[in-house]
């Protein structure tokens, strides 16, 4: 496991009223309990953090993601009430939010915790957040009942999903230099919420809010009223809630190929393709994606490169039919475009073996010449079924480029040229590539990183390979 120590921070308002602070664990693994030993493994920060000196711990659960979670605290003996009362609970109750107060033993946590298939609730849907107080059970749930349907600045009341571990990661993280909202946030009468604990599984990862008030802090008598500053970070939270199912996509769309990305890497990508799919002004989730699986076929700057512009065109479609447009015209623009190259997949595998043998005749990536750099350019146009004026706007294109990132030997922008036809545009500053830029960011001798960026590449792609026809074979 591992605590993110550089995104801690914090925030304190002029008058010093309230400051909260944010700190991140990643790398969480789930609750383990070895069937041949009475051993069990748990996450230990996450387990330090829920047990904190004279606070108690309340989960906030929501009965929506996790259908059997009441008849499991029914069992285990567990406190629990709805946050809906009277006709609401009647109706909503199966899928609304419910307070639990989780005793200072780890048997419900890790149950809730677990990768058991008869206890994974939690960990596989993302379905609680925890709170920490000074307050009883009786206090807590008046505190945060009045918090699940609040009035807007127009007076219309909306339910505010504050139990969701997603809206949670996303809107107490916006509110942090806002101590009025912190105020009416966390203080009330009933009580007043030390700490905030929001699990994600799905990204292995818990953010914790921490809130310290000064001596004599009075609690606001205020309630919470959604402004348009509120308002505006929950519109906003469709592009964290886009982030986030974009990570997920490519992990399912393409799991050899993102074997070795961690969340960050993952994010990094989502965030590339949301932007720049704003900028296109996309509006649906599908939209978003297929731009992202395009980048996978073209790079993720494929619609910055002029010779790519037949791609870049349907993406400017600013027609309802757009998604239907983009499924149908790519797959035969992307044949056209590159005449006879079949399957990449196994055109990858022949081009591997290939410059194996270029390779081993030079004796290393480094000493390459002129010679075989011009063989393994053309070889490449070639299967890429590339005419001449093509081929020569492709190495214009991509010659600029290299002198762009402080490539100026004749050598280093041949290879440049080379990468760039297999990789994609920009291939350096590309975060589907992020070894690429890592790569040539590390070597010392910047003749010689765009070589340091081929070999590492060229032995990543012999992994990734291997893993293909590892699970292909299986």
């Amino acid at each position: 496991m591992r605590i993110r120590k550089d995104v801690i921070c914090s925030f304190r308002s002029k008058e010093e009223t309230l400051r909260f602070s944010i700190q991140d664990l990643q790398d969480l693994v789930p609750v383990y309990s070895d069937p041949r030993t009475t051993k069990i493994t748990r996450p230990q920060d996450l387990w330090e953090a829920f047990e904190q000196p004279n606070l108690q711990l309340f989960a906030c659960i929501d009965a929506a993601k996790m259908p059997n979670i009441l008849e499991v605290l029914a069992a285990e003996g567990i406190q629990h009430a709805c946050l809906f009362s009277g006709k609401e609970a009647e109706d909503y109750g199966a899928v609304a939010p419910w307070i639990a107060e989780i005793p200072p033993n780890e048997r419900i946590l890790d149950k809730l915790f677990s990768v058991n298939p008869e206890m994974s609730a939690l960990w596989q849907f993302d379905g609680a957040i925890f709170f920490q107080s000074t307050a009883n059970f009786d206090g807590m749930r008046s505190h945060l009942r009045r918090l699940t349907k609040v009035p807007r600045v127009d007076n219309k009341s909306v339910f505010f999903r504050f139990w969701d571990p997603l809206v949670a990661h996303w809107y107490f993280s916006e509110i942090a230099d806002w101590p009025d909202r912190l105020s009416s946030l966390l203080v009330s009468r009933h009580a007043t919420v030390s700490r905030i604990i929001v699990p994600r599984g799905t990204t292995k990862s818990a953010r914790i809010f921490d809130l310290s008030m000064p001596a004599g802090h009075i609690p606001s008598s205020r309630s919470l009223r959604l402004e348009e500053r509120d308002l505006k970070i929950l519109r906003d939270l469709q592009w964290f809630r886009l982030e986030h199912d974009l990570c997920a996509w490519m992990t399912r769309f393409d799991p050899v190929r993102f074997r070795g990305f961690d969340q960050a890497r993952l994010a990094r990508i989502s965030k590339h393709a949301i932007r720049e799919g704003r900028a296109f002004g996309l509006r649906y989730q599908e939209e978003f994606a297929y731009l992202l699986y395009v980048m996978t076929f073209l790079g993720g700057w494929f619609h910055r490169a002029p010779q790519f512009s037949c791609f870049s065109e349907l993406f400017a479609d600013p027609s309802d039919e757009r998604f239907t447009n983009l499924t149908r015209e790519f797959p035969d623009r992307h044949k056209k475009f590159f005449g006879h190259l079949g399957d990449p997949s196994v055109q990858m595998k022949h081009l591997q073996s290939w410059t194996e043998k270029i390779i081993a005749e030079a004796g290393s990536w480094d000493k390459l010449d002129a010679g075989h750099l011009n063989m393994m350019s053309t070889e490449i146009a070639r299967r890429l079924g590339w005419g001449e004026e093509q081929y020569r706007i492709v190495e214009a294109d991509a010659a600029a480029s290299a002198r762009d990132s402080g490539i100026l030997d004749d050598r280093g922008i041949r290879l440049h040229h080379i990468i760039w036809m297999t990789l994609g545009p920009y291939f350096l500053h590309d975060p589907l590539y992020p070894w690429a830029e890592e790569k040539y960011v590390e070597a010392s001798k910047k003749p010689d990183a765009i070589f340091k960026v081929a070999s590492y590449g060229h032995r990543r792609l012999t992994r990734t390979i291997s893993l293909q026809r590892f699970f292909a074979n299986a």
